[in-house]
This record gives C-alpha cells, sequence and structure tokens, in this order.
C-alpha cells in the first residue's frame, strides 16, 4: 500500500497527515482572526481584550511546540542518536535545521524548514505588537475602568453600572453626555461593575484617583443616583437624588450641570459656579414653560435641588470664603424656589431661617421656618430649628417660649452630653430662666454641664456677666449667677 502513489506524488498514507497539518493551521489562522477582532462568547464580553490577547498567545505556544518538533526531527533514530552524543551548542541547536550544511539531517525539506521558522517568526512578531496594543485594553478589562476622554492631569469622574450584568441606558447616557459637555475640563471613566456602598465608591475612587464617584440603580419608574466626592466637600452634603425614568435627557442634563457647579466651587471659581448653576435652573425652568414638551419635565425634586445648590452659592453663611460673591436676597429667593418644588427639603428651610434671622433681622419668617420643621419633627433638623426658635424667643423676651423650645430639644432621645449641641441648649436654656426670673431652676440647669470646651467656657462666662451686670437683677440673683461662673471655671475640658 506504501508503494501506491497518486498521480502528484502523494502517497495514500501521508493523505491523513497532510490534512491534519492544513486542518492544524486553519485552526490556527482562525484563533487569531477571532483574537484580533476581539471576539468573547456573551459570558466574557467585558473581558474581549484580555481573552484575545491569551488566545494569540496560546496559540502562538502551540504553533511553536508543534511546528518545531516538525521542524526539528531528523531522518532517522540512528542519526538522532549520534546527535545526541555528539555535544551540540545553543546556537547549533536552534540554528542548526535552517543551515545548509545540516540539511541532510533531517526530514523535512530545508526550504520548507525555512519558510515555516520565518512564518513562526512573523507570527511572534504579530503577537508582540498586539499585545502590545491591547495591554492597556487589558488593564481597563481588569480594573473595570474604561475612560471615553483620555486627557492627562484632567479631575476624573467615574461612572459605574446601573445594573448588575450591562450598563443601563441612564448610566450610558449620563456617560456620553457628560463626556460631550465637560470636553477637555474633566476625564469621564466608566466603571463597568455596579457599586453598592459609598464606601465601596470612595475606595475605587482613592484607587483611580478619581474626585468624584457616580452610581444608582433603575427601576420601571426612577432612578436612584448617589454620589460620593473623593478627598474634598461638596457644597451640597447630600448624596441622593431620584430621577425620572424615560424622561432622562433633561434631568441628565441638570445634573450634569450640578455636578460641574459643585467642581467649579471646588476649583474657587465661585462667580463661574454661580452663572453656571443660574444657567442650568433658567434651562429647566424654559422646559418646565414649554407646553410642546410637557412630558419630558424635569423631576421637580431635581430642580429643586438645583434651587438649593444656587442658593447655597450666594448664601453669606455658606461662602465663608467668598463672602463678596454672598447675595443674601439671592439665596433666600433660591431657597424659597427650592421649597415651593420640594417642601419636605429641610435643610432649605435651615438655611433660609437662618438668613431671615440673622441677615435680614427678620424673626417672624425665621420662626416660621424653624416652627415648620419643629412640627414635621424633622429628622435631621428638629434639634437645630429648636435651638434657633429659642434664641428668637430669648431675643424678643418671650421666655416662656424660649424654655419650652431648649426643653424639648434636650428632651429629644437623640441629644446627650456627646451630642454638639448639647452644651448650648443647656446654656441657653440656664439664661431663660435666669431672664424668666427662675435663678434656682437656672443653677440646676447648669449643673447639667458636666465637662466643657474653653472657649464655650468662656463664651458662657461673657453672657453671664452681663445678665449679673443688669442693674436691674435682684441680690441674690446675681450671687446665684456668681456660683454659675464659678461652676463653669471649675468644669474640665473635654
Amino acid at each position: 500500500m506504501s508503494n501506491l502513489k497518486e498521480p502528484n506524488g502523494l502517497s495514500l498514507n501521508q493523505i491523513p497527515k497532510m490534512l491534519g497539518e492544513i486542518g492544524g493551521f486553519v485552526t490556527a489562522i482562525l484563533a487569531y482572526l477571532l483574537a484580533i477582532v476581539g471576539y468573547a462568547p456573551s459570558p466574557f464580553s467585558a473581558y474581549s481584550s484580555t481573552i484575545s490577547i491569551l488566545t494569540i498567545l496560546v496559540t502562538l505556544v502551540v504553533l511553536w511546540l508543534w511546528r518545531w518538533a516538525k521542524i526539528t526531527k531528523k531522518k532517522s533514530t540512528e542519526i538522532a542518536a549520534l546527535e545526541e552524543k555528539r555535544e551540540a551548542s545553543l546556537t547549533d541547536t536552534l540554528l542548526g535545521p535552517f543551515r545548509s550544511s545540516h540539511s541532510w539531517l533531517f526530514s523535512m525539506s530545508l526550504p520548507r524548514r525555512r519558510f515555516e521558522i520565518i512564518c513562526l517568526s512573523s507570527l511572534t512578531l504579530l503577537t508582540v505588537s498586539i499585545t502590545g496594543l491591547k495591554i492597556p485594553l487589558v488593564i481597563e478589562e481588569i480594573s473595570g475602568l474604561h475612560c471615553l476622554n483620555k486627557i492627562s492631569n484632567a479631575p476624573r469622574i467615574i461612572i459605574a453600572n446601573f445594573s448588575a450584568s450591562n450598563p443601563s441606558p441612564f448610566d450610558n447616557n449620563l456617560a456620553i453626555a457628560m463626556e460631550m459637555q465637560v470636553k477637555d475640563q474633566l476625564q469621564i471613566c466608566r466603571y463597568n461593575r455596579p457599586v453598592e456602598f459609598p464606601d465601596e465608591a470612595k475606595k475605587i475612587g482613592d484607587q483611580s484617583q478619581a474626585m468624584l464617584v457616580i452610581w444608582g440603580n433603575t427601576s420601571e419608574e426612577v432612578v436612584k443616583v448617589y454620589w460620593k466626592a473623593v478627598n474634598w466637600e461638596m457644597l451640597d452634603e447630600r448624596t441622593e437624588i431620584s430621577l425620572g425614568q424615560g424622561q432622562d435627557e433633561d434631568d441628565i442634563a441638570l445634573f450634569i450641570q450640578m455636578i460641574g457647579t459643585e467642581i467649579l466651587f471646588n476649583q474657587d471659581q465661585v462667580a463661574e459656579a454661580q452663572k453656571n448653576i443660574g444657567a442650568a435652573v433658567e434651562a429647566a425652568e424654559a422646559v418646565e414653560a414649554d407646553e410642546s414638551r410637557a412630558l419630558a419635565r424635569t423631576n421637580p425634586k431635581l430642580l429643586a435641588s438645583g434651587y438649593f445648590l444656587q442658593g447655597l452659592l450666594f448664601d453669606p453663611n455658606q461662602l465663608t470664603k467668598a463672602l463678596q460673591a454672598a447675595d443674601t436676597p439671592k439665596a433666600i429667593r433660591a431657597y424659597s424656589q427650592a421649597i415651593e418644588l420640594d417642601p419636605d427639603l429641610d435643610t432649605a428651610h435651615q438655611n433660609r431661617s437662618l438668613l431671615y434671622w440673622m441677615k435680614q433681622h427678620d424673626p417672624e419668617k425665621a420662626k416660621n421656618d424653624c416652627e415648620a420643621l419643629i412640627s414635621k419633627h424633622s429628622e435631621t433638623y428638629y434639634i437645630d430649628a429648636c435651638l434657633i426658635c429659642g434664641q428668637i424667643y430669648l431675643e424678643q423676651k418671650n421666655y416662656g417660649q424660649a424654655i419650652a423650645k431648649f426643653e424639648i430639644a434636650l428632651q429629644d432621645a437623640s441629644v446627650d452630653e456627646a451630642h454638639p449641641d448639647y452644651p448650648y441648649l443647656v446654656h441657653y436654656l440656664g439664661q431663660a430662666y435666669l431672664l424668666h426670673g427662675e435663678a434656682l431652676l437656672a443653677e440646676q440647669t447648669y449643673q447639667r454641664l458636666h465637662t466643657l470646651n474653653p472657649e464655650d467656657a468662656e463664651v458662657f462666662i461673657n453672657d453671664l456677666t452681663e445678665i449679673q451686670n443688669a442693674p436691674e437683677l435682684p441680690p441674690d440673683t446675681q450671687a446665684i449667677i456668681k456660683r454659675i461662673i464659678a461652676q463653669i471655671q471649675h468644669l474640665p475640658a473635654h
């Protein structure tokens, strides 16, 4: 059978061997093509470049092992045995199969051996080139981070997936819109995994040197958006907002403007930040007024947040480093618009109350805001509202109401000696009792203090000394105040 030949001189028993080699080459070519185009099965589609690199590296190694064994195969076992006895250098071992002087040793013809080594070397160079090009993509896939715009030394914002498996339409649209708007000012990056907790977001931000991480989740009706500033304080301390599902375009535009405003403020560009948020809320209001776009109107709570941010940017109580940019009437107007859109925005009530009281000297309007917070027992601002209202009543000499406000604050379950407002609640309550003619109750009140900061002690003593020096004060009350001052002076610091 071995003597039977095909017309071209190929023996029949060599056909399976030849077909096997052709199949091996075809498989290798297909593997390379799939790797070059970046194909990956659907469960691993997020790692297409990594799989591509692994595919071509494995294919190259297999090709080298397979073809090198063929290239270096000796004609007979006797020749192979003789070669083993003869000491050969590494150069002879590697280059011997391709030298004319050694051609008689090998089964494969010299031209074919040279052709195959040229092919293997070319594939090796191709693999090195492809690997070099795809290494940055592999790093992105493994880290989960992909930046849409490559800008060196620009502040980085990371947007995580809003769904567990793939990016949602919302976070995709948010990333694209943000990248288009910020252009060369910020670097917008996608994180191809979901984030669940602020600590996790902080860790990702620290590792990726980002200034802000945005994440969230979506349902059929609403999109919950969260954000975490990394190593800087945002002007608006809230870290969560709800956006309308299916009405993304205008919500996203306003949200991006709000983030941009925060960043401008962080960079001490207060005037630019004021202009930015002003333009943003005006654009949102224009959408609200456009009846033809009724279905695309901005989420009211989001617009309220925009006005609240505008209020912060004009509020003299917030702009401690840029008081020249403050404008109390504008701040109050912005807070009022925020409250109209979202009556549950307690921070706006609190800030407006302080402006009415401290800047516009309008205690009645100030009391309206803080009384509203007290009546609804605001989770965040109940104690602050009691403190503000109590001080206003104290100034108005309505000592009975002042005592009531300070007492209900001190009776709240959240207030103990570790509470930051505890010393001042005790101090103002003691003052109210003194001015109301109840000096013994005042003395008992100050006995609630067991430790005190030296700075606070100085303030309290100055206030009590002023009351003590009042000409109409009875001598017994003066004596009680003297004992209270002595008690405060001997309190240990904390």
